[in-house]
């Protein structure tokens, strides 16, 4: 009877967020067995050159971030929000969230700096001006094929995110604080957690391929946005090849601002 009350938008965005976890626990299980039982050579190793990462905070707690994520997610999902949003519930959220993050932007900066190639300006620029395009192609792509639009016809999931309709329809103040979240804590925060721990901790116990997948998998269900789950996936795939390429999480954090920052041009400039 419960389940029938339910959208198929909630059903699924709701299944996705159950199953990623149990697939990131079995995938961290599977590399711990076939450490203890196989002579086979080990995976890849995280960027990180420290010994002592992961250690038991960076297991403990990123196990706590991603329950806890997840829990809330599948809330405001089933439940979600109405009224009006104000600038002040907004800030109080952000401020949870920074709070939430904080811890991993502190053990980040306590890390030891891997080991790098040297980027140039100009080789810097070329790689964000290519990883821009590798996630705005497939995106205008799914718009041109009807992708969003049969998506949301199909489950009556919004096309549009709630921060992205706050922003729309927000007065400047609220449009502010938005602008500031998605370009400067979104960037800093969500890469040094899902590409710097979430993708690191699971590439020491899967392969390459495995660990991308299911850290941009992680990040693009922890949105909330069923219409958004693929090109986010896109974007979390994207990111961590920069981040493997560039052996530095700055470059991902650069592009992450870029690309936020030009949707918000986009959402203003665009007619509703």
């Amino acid at each position: 009877m419960f389940a029938s009350e339910l959208s198929l938008h909630t059903l699924m965005m709701s299944l996705l967020l159950v199953v990623t976890p149990i697939l990131i626990l079995f995938t961290i299980g599977g590399g711990l067995l076939r450490r203890q039982f196989s002579t086979s050579a080990l995976p890849p190793v995280p960027m990180f050159p420290g010994a002592t990462f992961p250690n038991i905070f960076d297991w403990l707690y990123t196990a706590f971030f991603i329950t806890t994520t997840i829990f809330g997610t599948v809330v405001t999902v089933m439940n979600p929000p109405t009224g009006e949003i104000t600038v002040g519930t907004l800030l109080t959220n952000l401020l949870l969230q920074v709070c939430v993050y904080l811890p991993f932007v502190i053990r980040f900066g306590m890390l030891p700096a891997p080991i790098r190639p040297k980027f140039r300006i100009g080789t810097a620029a070329c790689h964000l001006f290519l990883a821009l395009l590798s996630i705005i192609i497939p995106f205008c792509i799914l718009e041109q094929l009807g992708f969003f639009r049969w998506l949301t016809e199909l489950t009556g999931c919004p096309e549009l995110q709630d921060i992205v309709v706050m922003f729309r329809d927000g007065h400047t103040e609220l449009r502010l604080v938005i602008a500031a979240a998605a370009v400067i804590v979104a960037p800093v925060c969500e890469e040094i957690v899902y590409r710097g721990f979430v993708y690191n901790i699971l590439k020491r116990y899967s392969g390459r391929v495995v660990a991308i997948l299911l850290s941009a998998l992680l990040f693009s269900v922890i949105h909330g946005s069923l219409a958004q789950t693929l090109p986010l996936l896109v974007f979390g795939v994207v990111q961590c090849i920069l981040y493997d390429k560039a052996r530095s999480l700055w470059l991902p954090m650069a592009l992450h601002a870029i690309y936020n920052a030009l949707m918000l041009i986009m959402i203003l400039i665009l007619p509703a």
